[in-house]
């Protein structure tokens, strides 16, 4: 009668492997061996071994498959069960290969528990992490794979071998990581191309131009120096320099609070807060000046910038927002003013409003986010105030940069953080829109607020009642970071969205709006993701083509250009593919994908697929713009496959190839 293995013959079995490993090998665990290309001393080692186990299975005198797994007997073992989801994992030796990890840093990792037993890692699920450490290694059958462009996501399907520390966290080490073995398929690949992630659509040329450290969280355009060139200003921060130590002395420091010393090295390494203007030279450069700043243990990271004629004297001044805090606790959103000079450098700020909370309070006045123009039409530059309340305050202009509130437009719900303005509606006076969220953690709007002035002969600014929804915002919190621009030249207002590592673009037409996206922003090497959904983004021509570019911010640090890429012909969007297994599915099951693209124009799109089997599609189609395209593929072999899908439309213009992860189990026979 079969029996499922109890505890002791699972330790029995990881004893056997441990001895397997350490006397059929040569101790592959001592140091001698990590430090060579491969921890095997030769390919004879790994023989003997598989060797050993194919002696094993062809022992089998019986098997049962119970609730998805396989129980075993053996001629040679009694009574007994041996359990394993895969002994027959273990066939040919060409089909191994041999591996070697070491990493110092990674940012996630994925396993089933029943995939190992303590440090002994078995055939029968697959184990995937993402390394971010600059030395790491990784050696597949002796060879030194390219781990440069991180952050590197790992997969591992059938792998048999030890991970001592599979990850072990401490202040000074981070996470680490140390494997060896064998295993029968691996993928390394940057982590955006297991997410499916495409960093560049048509519609942009996009340029990495200055890293400057985290939290770009306030930009806006304006010509500084009245050269005729659009320039820019940012505000951000320096990272801190060692996030470990400074972790490591912020323990310390709570266990020994009147420790003058620790205090004072905490200190050195928090960060700085600037403000700079890139003054364009006329050839798509820039020239960086800092012209404000400040200590983050005083004042914080600014939340948001604005610029404008504010007091009337002819020159440029600039306004930015920011939270005080208790104890790090954010209390007071706060708005101030730095007047300018005449030779573009800035006075002190001074203040203009405080917005008082709880520091308790994540929903209170905190996080105010701005946008400014003449609404009223008097002449002088009034500017609106978000936040996490929801609310949006209008703020008139006396004349000389000093302002009074002229009450809440309205209560959006929570976190009205994007904030832009233009005329949306065509009439000659200056909108706006908010992106707010709905309920606490739930999806949101983009609502356009009408001004009244031409309508009303001046005499009601915004008009009455709720405000008209545009669009949903489908993200986690419901909200993020908007701006106007006209981007096709067709005369209408359109609506750049970030939400947290993705951006949009909402393209007006006959007064809806049609969403495409833009790119994925890169996670950096050390994991952080870029999200812009609070504050970070500015548009004008910068290179004088006549078209309106794009620049970037966000928590990253990281300022990117976003070259007006827009033509009467161009490419659809690169097309992306989805599926929804939820596991792998095994070979010779048949699979449903769907695909889709987008063409500005609206124009038909056609789809050609390689799924890495030796199987290509020809042109299929057409279809229609914004319209899936659904079809199936089932893969005759277990494996991983890169599956590849491009696009074009009628004007036979092409996009690139995208290519998606996909894992293909081996199929087991009842």
């Amino acid at each position: 009668m079969l029996k499922k293995n109890n505890m002791k013959k699972t330790i029995t079995i990881a004893l056997a492997v441990l001895f397997l490993l350490t006397g059929v090998t040569g101790s592959i665990i001592g140091a001698s061996h990590i430090e060579r290309n491969s921890p095997f001393e030769n390919t004879e080692d790994k023989t003997s071994l598989l060797q050993t186990i194919s002696l094993h299975k062809s022992n089998v005198i019986n098997a049962e498959r119970q609730d998805s797994q396989f129980f075993y007997s053996f001629k040679d073992g009694g009574d007994e069960m041996i359990r394993s989801n895969d002994l027959q994992f273990f066939g040919d030796d060409e089909e191994m290969k041999t591996i070697f990890i070491k990493a110092d840093d990674f940012g996630g990792v994925g396993y089933w528990e029943d995939g190992h037993i303590g440090p002994f890692w078995l055939p029968e699920r697959p184990l995937q992490f993402t390394i971010q450490s600059e030395n790491a290694e990784v050696i597949i059958n002796g060879e030194k794979q390219d781990v440069s462009n991180l952050p590197i996501h790992i997969y591992l399907q059938g792998f048999f071998g030890i991970s001592p520390i599979l990850f072990k966290s401490d202040y000074f080490n981070g996470g680490t990581i140390r494997l060896f073995g064998w295993c029968k398929e691996i993928s390394v690949a940057p982590y955006s191309e297991i997410h499916d992630y495409i960093y560049e659509q048509p519609l942009f040329d996009i340029t990495n131009f200055e890293d400057l450290g985290q939290a770009t969280w306030g930009l806006i355009s304006s010509d500084f120096n009245d050269d005729g060139h659009m320039d820019f200003a940012g505000s951000w921060s320096t990272d801190v320099l060692n996030y470990k130590l400074f972790d490591f002395l912020a323990l310390l420091s709570f266990w020994f609070p009147n420790f003058k010393l620790l205090t004072d090295m905490i200190l050195e390494l928090l960060p700085e807060i600037f403000i700079s203007i890139y003054y364009n030279n006329g050839d798509s450069s820039f020239t960086r000046d800092e012209v404000y700043t400040h200590k983050w243990e005083e004042w914080g990271h600014i939340d948001d910038l604005d610029s404008g004629d504010f007091d009337n004297d002819g020159d440029t001044d600039l306004m930015f927002s920011l939270s005080e805090s208790i104890n790090q606790f954010k209390t007071n959103g706060t708005i101030y003013i730095l007047r300018n000079q005449g030779d573009n450098t800035f006075g002190e700020k001074e203040l203009i409003t405080r917005h008082c909370s709880d520091m308790i309070d994540s929903y209170g006045r905190i996080n105010p986010q701005l946008t400014s123009a003449d609404y009223d039409m008097d002449g002088d530059i009034d500017f609106l105030v978000g936040d996490n309340s929801g609310m949006v305050e209008f703020y008139k202009n006396n004349g000389d940069g000093t302002f009074e509130s002229a009450g809440v437009i309205e209560d959006f719900g929570y976190l009205s953080w994007g904030l832009t303005s233009g005329d949306f509606d065509g009439d000659g006076d200056i909108d706006f829109c908010v992106a707010a969220g709905v309920y606490v953690n739930n999806d949101g709007y983009v609502y356009l607020r009408r001004n009244m002035m031409i309508e009303s002969n001046g005499s009601t600014c915004f008009e009455t009642g709720e405000s008209e929804k545009l669009f949903p915002i489908v993200s986690n919190i419901g909200t993020g970071c908007i701006q106007s621009m006209d981007y096709n030249n067709d005369g209408n207002t359109d609506i750049i969205v970030g939400l947290v590592s993705e951006l949009f673009i909402y393209l007006s037409k006959n007064s809806n709006y049609e969403k495409f996206s833009l790119n994925n922003f890169p996670i950096s090497a050390t994991g952080r993701v870029n999200s812009i959904q609070h504050g970070a983004l500015t548009a004008a021509d910068f290179n004088g083509d006549g078209k309106i570019d794009l620049i970037t911010g966000g928590v990253s640090g990281v300022i990117r250009l976003f070259w007006n890429a827009y033509e009467p012909i161009m490419p659809p969007l690169t097309p992306k593919i989805y599926n929804n297994f939820l596991y792998a599915p095994y070979s010779g099951e048949e699979v449903e994908f769907e695909i889709i693209s987008k063409d500005i124009h609206y124009k038909d799109v056609f789809y050609q697929i390689d799924w890495d089997d030796g199987s290509n599609t020809n042109w299929l189609g057409p279809y229609p713009s914004t319209e899936k395209m659904s079809i199936t593929h089932c893969w005759d072999e277990e494996g991983i496959y890169w599956i590849k899908v491009k696009a074009k439309n009628t004007d036979n213009m092409e996009t690139d190839w995208n290519k998606r992860f996909f894992v293909v189990k081996e199929a087991v026979e009842e």
